[in-house]
């Protein structure tokens, strides 16, 4: 065997490490992105359910229930109360649509939040809290929740105690 060949099987030997790494990278960064979105959903999840502990262990449900479906109903306790819901409400979905657009939540998981979302933000009380303080959420979020139509048939979530 001469100079030549061996460095021609060395030339060949280095090749194949290198689509090997690559292979190995790519399945890493696979699997990586995979535990990203698994627990940007868990983190989604528990964020929302800190909201309805917070709603219900406040006494707060009331108020939400109302607030969502006649604000001029509360009084000026009862306003004050849903305004910090809101915030909360919607600073959490806010972060769930980063996550969405920053590629850290998959497509499915972004939908079944959006349709969580939507039921609450159609609701008339949160529309009248949208539009008083729409502008302390980012450019992208804000253009989101101006894009829901107001009039599709969507089951509010103060509707849950018709059923």
């Amino acid at each position: 065997m001469t100079w030549e060949a061996i460095a021609a099987l060395g030339e060949v030997a280095g090749a194949i490490g290198v689509i090997a790494s690559l292979l190995y990278l790519s399945r890493q960064i696979g699997h990586n992105t995979k535990q990203m979105r698994i627990a940007t959903h868990a983190e989604t999840t528990r964020d929302f359910r800190g909201f309805t502990r917070q709603t219900l262990s406040g006494g707060y449900s009331k108020v939400l229930s109302d607030g969502l479906e006649d604000y001029d109903s509360l009084d000026a306790q009862g306003k004050l109360d849903f305004a910090f819901l809101m915030f909360d409400m919607f600073k959490s979905f806010e972060i769930t649509h980063y996550h969405y657009l920053h590629g850290s939540m998959g497509e499915d998981s972004w939908l079944s939040w959006l349709r969580l979302f939507s039921s609450y933000c159609v609701a008339p009380g949160a529309r009248r809290y949208w539009e008083v303080r729409s502008e302390i959420f980012t450019t992208e979020f804000r253009e989101l929740v101006d894009s829901f139509d107001l009039d599709a048939p969507v089951k509010r979530v103060g509707h849950v105690s018709d059923e």
